[in-house]
């Protein structure tokens, strides 16, 4: 037996498994990936349904009261609420996407004598919940909102990934608020 051809063929055999074994690490570790990627989006879809749903069930509700908790998946440290109602306050405190959103609404709305022609570009609206940090995620419109004391924006911080709202209804929106402590 040749050893010189018998050693070529072993480090042929280590070179084929150590090629594999690369291969298989790449597409398991993309795999993985994936799989945690979509799980994030499918818990951020339901916080989102969980918001909107607990905003709409309430606000015909006139005077009824409900203290609830949220859990928001990802890094995010605050979410804000815009009412788009009240007109735009240029110290604006809020999100900055926030308060940009609220200014060109307001803008809008502010040339518009006709109620039918606001409760339409109302409509248009695509989002009046923002979160902070922005990121990529599903746009969020909860039913009409209304701010405590009559502000146009509402902030809340998120702190461990929860967050803590009283919602009330209002007979044609909810309003939302820092639960009050006893």
């Amino acid at each position: 037996m040749n050893r010189k051809g018998l050693g070529v063929g072993e480090v042929f055999i280590y070179i084929l498994a150590a090629v594999t074994f690369a291969v298989i690490m790449l597409f398991g570790y993309k795999a993985v990936n994936s799989f945690l990627e979509s799980g994030e989006e499918v818990e951020f879809v339901q916080f989102k349904n969980d918001l909107e749903d607990s905003i709409l069930k309430i606000y015909s509700e006139y005077d009824a009261v409900r203290v609830k908790n949220f859990y928001v998946p990802g890094d995010y440290r605050q979410i804000c609420f815009v009412d788009f109602e009240v007109p735009y306050i240029p110290s604006c405190t809020g999100e900055v996407i926030a308060c940009a959103a609220w200014e060109r609404v307001s803008d809008r709305l502010a040339g518009e004598a006709d109620d039918d022609k606001k409760a339409e570009i109302l409509a248009t609206v695509e989002e009046n919940v923002f979160l902070t940090p922005l990121q990529e995620h599903p746009r969020i419109k909860a039913q009409d909102i209304r701010c405590a004391e009559g502000a146009g924006i509402c902030c809340f911080p998120i702190v461990n990934g929860r967050f803590e709202l009283q919602l009330e209804g209002r007979g044609d929106a909810t309003k939302v608020a820092r639960p009050l402590v006893e």
